[in-house]
């Protein structure tokens, strides 16, 4: 019997030898290491401007917008080669026109970034391997996206002084460098990008307002990192350790993550609603490629969070988003309207914030339609 008991205790003790240290302790019992900046990244880590730096980058801020549209439909007609080239080359442009390198935006760090995962793909995939050119565009042009979606809230900061935090942003990038790097075959560069999106992500955690609350993210990042070698490792061990770091990723529990960072940057409390949507709402979210039907999880009056099957996506602007039911002074969703414009007959899909409409074109083969104004609407019987 005594020998029984023996063995239980000794089974125990192993069990909770293999719990982590820090899903243990409370995140405010827990010392935060030092983490120092990646040494790639050009990123300052103010949480409030002054008035000068506000006065430098407002109107840098609102050039790079156009700048940024203009630069992505200037490149169409380009081979993928050259659309890379001249996409990188375009937002070397936009982040060095400011004199300040660490200025303390969104957008500004999803551009820097973008120069560096393009510069680790260089040096990873040999420029002749099939696809190589098409894995750079991807990053580049998804960068830049990003970059526009974050001008809004930039905007904000910038207007109404708002306190830049970090960990929500450093959430969505962690989870779109991810979404990113699944489609980059090479493995020692698959490796460098997740390590990288690790690195990143820490540090996004620690420099937030809130670091303490991470705490448990924080440390078992920091400890899992001292484990994975810098460079120069084979295909099959990159592979072994991509995976051992993807299953880090899923052990943070990445929606308590985004909770406590939410939290963090507003009293959302029990508040069900923003100024327009509501938590619960139904919409549809256009990302300027491909329309989503999507559940409003969290929402302020300017950004909402989305939950797109079972997947979350933080700080959507509402002017990507429009409600599929409903009417307004001129239309209800589902009303039958000829566009002048294009001549074409469609359906009224949704509605936007902004008066505008997402239509539906029967028969094409990309029938979904966002921001359309009324002037060019005509209802049909």
């Amino acid at each position: 019997m005594k020998n029984i008991k023996l063995l239980k205790l000794a089974a125990i003790l192993a069990l909770i030898s293999t719990i982590s240290f820090a899903s243990i302790l409370k995140a405010d019992d827990i010392i935060l290491p030092v983490i120092t900046k990646p040494a790639a990244l050009q990123e300052g880590t103010q949480r409030i401007l002054t008035k000068d730096q506000i006065a430098e980058l407002l109107p840098w801020a609102q050039n790079s917008q156009v700048y940024l549209k203009d630069l992505l439909e200037s490149v169409e007609l380009l081979s993928s080669a050259e659309k890379a080239e001249k996409l990188s080359d375009g937002i070397k442009i936009v982040v060095t026109e400011v004199s300040s390198k660490n200025s303390e935006l969104f957008m500004r760090y999803v551009l820097n970034r973008a120069l560096v995962i393009n510069e680790t793909i260089s040096e990873e995939v040999n420029k002749d391997d099939v696809g190589a050119a098409d894995v750079k565009l991807r990053v580049l042009i998804s960068s830049i996206k990003m970059a526009l979606r974050y001008y809004d809230l930039d905007l904000q900061t910038l207007t109404k002084n708002q306190k830049a935090d970090f960990a929500v942003f450093g959430l969505q990038y962690f989870n779109f460098l991810n979404d990113l790097n699944n489609s980059i075959f090479d493995a020692s560069a698959q490796y460098a990008i997740q390590k990288t999106a690790l690195e990143w992500f820490q540090w996004d955690l620690y420099r937030s307002l809130n670091n303490q609350a991470f705490a448990p993210q924080i440390v078992k990042i920091n400890n899992a990192l001292k484990g994975f070698p810098a460079k120069n490792i084979n295909d099959a061990k990159a592979l072994s350790n991509i995976r051992q770091m993807k299953r880090l990723a899923r052990s943070m529990k990445i929606d308590d993550v985004s909770l406590a960072a939410l939290k963090s940057i507003s009293n959302i409390g029990n508040a069900s609603c923003g100024r327009i949507f509501c938590i619960g709402d139904s919409v549809l979210y256009y990302n300027g490629s491909y329309v989503r039907e999507a559940t409003i999880e969290y929402a302020w009056d300017d950004v909402v969070n989305l939950s797109i099957d079972s997947r979350p996506l933080n700080l959507v602007s509402i002017k990507s988003l429009a409600l599929p039911s409903g009417c307004d002074a001129n239309f209800c969703v589902g009303d039958k309207v000829y566009n002048n414009h294009n001549k074409l007959h469609a359906v009224i899909y949704g509605l936007q914030d902004d008066g505008q409409y997402v239509l539906y074109y029967t028969g094409r083969e990309n029938p979904i339609a966002f921001g359309w104004d009324s002037r060019y609407l005509s209802k049909e019987d």
